[in-house]
């Protein structure tokens, strides 16, 4: 099948059914789909959450007509937001599995956290804290244990609220959200497991401000770029920062993809289709 034929059979199967939310398949091609995972979905299944996981792939299949399998190769906490990366094949699932454990994907993620720039250490750095994992709470771990590596940025800030990009340089469950608040003294927004700090008026009670996106280099012949998948800013993530007066630029308030960081304006050329920019 040529490009533009694949482009516009998933155009077509994106029209024909309204099973589910607008967005939820933000990228695809032959090898990988890029869902939008919203939060409150489980991506990695136990057994009481197998029906709720499975169903939801099954119904990306039946709506956008997909064969084969789709297979989570990471995880993301229940309340985070944003980009979850299925392989199409058991072969491309092991290799995005493998490149996972040697960190050549870049996981990033947006956070908007409980801190003003007077009380961050600066406008980035690196947070460096070993975890340990009991009974489903992370606590410090000890000085010998392997370290845990969280890179941060400081994005935009505003009513006591600041805006960070973060990349997860290393992969401990809940290490974003205890390092946040636990080490740099920035509890996420809606945070409940690790900070006690009350909720905001204007904020949805029950939503983890915690969002994700990520870099990955395809795999087969020639294969040499950096994919980037950007997930568009959720709404209440845009209505929070529009209300407190911090600006979302177009690039993160849209998404989209980006080929070594740079916008692809044709990405047919790499044989993928972005889904949400024609619906």
């Amino acid at each position: 099948m040529t490009r533009l034929g694949f482009a516009a059979l998933v155009k077509k199967a994106r029209q024909s059914s309204h099973l589910l939310p607008r967005n939820d398949v933000l990228y695809l091609d032959k090898r990988v789909v890029v869902i939008n995972k919203p939060p409150g979905l489980v991506s990695q299944a136990s057994s009481k959450d197998d029906d709720q996981l499975n169903k939801f792939l099954n119904e990306i299949q039946t709506k956008h007509k997909l064969d084969g399998p789709l297979i989570p190769v990471h995880r993301l906490d229940k309340p985070t937001s944003g980009c979850l990366l299925l392989a199409r094949s058991t072969d491309m699932a092991r290799d995005l599995s493998r490149q996972f454990q040697q960190r050549k994907i870049d996981k990033q993620y947006f956070a908007l956290v409980r801190s003003t720039p007077q009380a961050l250490p600066g406008t980035s750095g690196v947070i460096s804290q070993p975890l340990q994992l009991r009974d489903g709470y992370v606590s410090k771990g000890k000085a010998s244990d392997p370290a845990c590596l969280t890179e941060w940025e400081l994005i935009a800030s505003a009513n006591r609220l600041s805006l960070l990009r973060l990349n997860l340089m290393t992969g401990h469950k809940h290490q974003i959200r205890f390092h946040l608040a636990k080490v740099l003294n920035a509890p996420i927004l809606g945070e409940k497991l690790y900070s006690q700090m009350p909720p905001i008026r204007y904020a949805p009670k029950d939503r983890l401000f915690l969002h994700s996106s990520y870099r990955f280099r395809p795999s087969g012949p020639n294969k040499r770029y950096k994919l980037g998948i950007r997930s568009p800013m959720p709404p209440e993530f845009f209505k929070v920062c529009s209300h407190i007066g911090i600006d979302i630029s177009p690039e993160n308030r849209t998404g989209g993809v980006f080929i070594d960081d740079l916008s692809a304006e044709n990405i047919e050329s790499v044989g993928g289709v972005w889904m949400p920019r024609d619906m």
